[in-house]
């Protein structure tokens, strides 16, 4: 199952499901999930239809939002031990491995870490006893395998460092182009400060580019 991160909604991708699922809006994300769910023979669920519960606001104070519990929630009932779920962020990676990595009869759960060396990371990390429920971790940073390792006393081959790349069969970029001014381009949403950017640019004769 892949989760594709957003903050307030996103999608499940059910590796070993019968058939595929989908009713979301045709972006690249959602066609890279639809060419995965083909290949794998998998299912995708949206995350945002289901009812929020009192109990999903409260873990959402750790971890949320509280969309994303409910999310987990509804998928609990549909899995079981022959399923496995792959989430590509913390962000509903989290919500997985505490509702489904409860379950008796639970399914694999594989999760790919992006910042969870923080103070909330590591909370939830132990809370929701990540180091028993998640089979498998994978991050693209060095310091976040030897945090996950260091941290939750794993071997490591249940963490496992991936390096980030591009696959060019999916998207390749169009030829560069100089435009009348020059460019300031920021990639990301965590740790970054754009206010201050903003605030710093604002009078600049460039343009600002952000790409989260």
């Amino acid at each position: 199952m892949m989760w594709l991160g957003r903050s307030d909604t996103g999608f499940w991708l059910t590796a070993g499901a019968p058939r595929l699922h989908l009713d979301v809006d045709p972006d690249r994300e959602l066609r890279a999930a639809a060419l995965l769910a083909r290949v794998l023979g998998a299912a995708v669920h949206e995350a945002h239809d289901q009812d929020v519960a009192t109990l999903d606001r409260w873990r959402s104070k750790l971890a949320g939002p509280p969309s994303l519990w409910a999310a987990a929630r509804a998928l609990a009932l549909e899995v079981g031990p022959e399923d496995c779920i792959f989430c590509t962020s913390e962000a509903g990676g989290l919500q997985v491995a505490a509702v489904c990595g409860a379950l008796p009869q639970r399914p694999g759960i594989c999760v790919f870490a992006h910042n969870l060396d923080r103070p909330r990371g590591r909370a939830a990390l132990s809370l929701w006893k990540a180091a028993r429920r998640v089979d498998l971790f994978l991050a693209s940073s060095q310091r976040q395998v030897d945090f996950l390792r260091g941290h939750l006393g794993l071997p490591s081959d249940r963490v496992r460092l991936v390096w980030d790349h591009t696959d060019t069969r999916f998207f390749s970029p169009e030829p560069a182009r100089r435009g009348p001014r020059p460019v300031i381009a920021s990639v990301g949403l965590e740790q970054r400060d754009y206010r201050t950017l903003a605030a710093a640019t604002h009078d600049l004769d460039a343009d600002v580019r952000i790409s989260g």
